[in-house]
């Protein structure tokens, strides 16, 4: 049970880290106030808190 829970916490962060990448993309490229704003220039990891 806990191992299952526990895998399941691991690739849903990681999904949460690919979906955050993927509109940090999006936000750069069509909103470059909220990249600006949030994350620097080149800043693949800029969203994550």
């Amino acid at each position: 049970m806990a191992l299952s829970y526990l895998l399941f916490g691991f690739s849903g962060y990681y999904f949460q880290r690919m979906t955050i990448h993927y509109f940090g993309l999006l936000d750069k490229g069509l909103m470059p106030v909220l990249s600006v704003k949030n994350c620097q220039p080149g800043d693949n990891d800029g969203y994550m808190v």
